[in-house]
């Protein structure tokens, strides 16, 4: 991420035998969070949308930081010129730059997640009931954006092209205890029921019916300080 999208390093906890347990890094106007897997928590590939100022460049600089090509640059027809790259670790990054008004089209942020979904009309209406995500558009075209009000997801029916990718998603909200409830009564299995974490967070996780895992949480505190020190973040 740093050599192919200029990502900046903003927090790093390790485990005792140096690997990662969580980090943080920034492109854009956005962070991804990311860890080693491993026990409980197997390797999650995600798919990703990013949006850049040039889409072409951010592609050839993608490449040369070992990416390959899934899609080569091209105009989509919902305004975007977008390449489509898998890093070494299989995540699918969809690097786009919109051309009408962009860089960025407007509502999303640098990067936003895209969910592949055997039924996606299906994912859709679980995000309602569980989140209130607001649907923006349907078509069959590669993209169906929903959104809530304060962050964006695209969503992709899946294909040959876009197989399945369960991800794993940091959602903050108002009331973790509530959102963790609807989530379950929509259909969510609990991977965690609501408790106060060391970094300031109430939080809880559940898996969603397509296997994508949420870590609801609401910010109620200061990170730890001794995590701050064991993380040696930058």
């Amino acid at each position: 991420m740093r050599q192919a999208f200029g990502a900046e390093e903003v927090f790093r906890a390790n485990l005792p035998d140096g690997s990662i347990m969580h980090a943080e890094v920034r492109i854009g106007d956005s962070l991804v969070e990311l860890a080693d897997g491993g026990g409980r928590w197997q390797p999650r590939p995600a798919a990703i949308h990013l949006y850049v100022g040039d889409a072409d460049a951010t592609y050839a600089r993608a490449l040369r930081a070992g990416a390959t090509s899934l899609i080569a640059p091209t105009d989509m027809p919902y305004g975007d010129r977008e390449g489509d790259v898998k890093d070494p670790l299989g995540n699918h990054w969809y690097i786009g730059t919109h051309k009408l008004d962009g860089p960025i089209r407007p509502g999303l942020r640098s990067v936003t997640p895209a969910l592949h979904a055997k039924g996606a009309d299906r994912l859709i209406d679980f995000l309602k009931q569980a989140f209130g995500a607001e649907e923006l558009e349907r078509n069959h075209a590669p993209t169906a954006p929903s959104r809530t009000p304060s962050s964006g997801w695209g969503i992709r029916s899946w294909s040959w092209a876009f197989p399945p990718m369960p991800a794993s998603l940091h959602y903050y909200v108002e009331h973790t205890d509530a959102v963790y409830a609807s989530a379950l009564r929509a259909g969510a299995t609990s991977l965690g029921e609501p408790s106060n974490r060391p970094y300031g967070d109430r939080a809880a996780e559940v898996a969603d019916p397509f296997g994508n895992h949420w870590y609801v949480a609401t910010h109620v505190g200061r990170r730890d300080p001794g995590r701050d020190e064991a993380g040696g973040g930058t």
